[in-house]
């Protein structure tokens, strides 16, 4: 998919990833887990990733960003109903 938003290309081919844990176990602490997604050789953490429909950190949602869920580092992506897969694609300016 390619689509072009107020100069913003936006690619990707819709294929639905699935989330993953890394789990941690330090001596100190309890065993703690976060969430990602590998997009394109990278990880990708959900916690790291900007929620776009938090109307406090977004009160203006820019066009090419409505339909997706959040962003990061020049990727978009949608979270399914489910919460067990997401979509991600690259933006960047034309």
């Amino acid at each position: 998919m390619i689509k072009i938003i107020e100069d913003i290309k936006i690619t990707g081919n819709c294929k639905w990833l699935e989330i993953l844990y890394e789990v941690t176990d330090n001596e100190c602490e309890d065993t703690d887990s976060r969430a990602y997604f590998k997009f394109r050789g990278c990880n990708y953490y959900l916690d790291e990733i900007m929620n776009i429909n938090n109307k406090v950190h977004m009160p203006f949602v820019p066009e090419f960003m409505k339909g997706f869920d959040g962003y990061t580092d020049g990727v978009l992506i949608k979270i399914h109903d489910c919460g067990d897969s997401i979509q991600a694609f690259n933006f960047c300016r034309k």
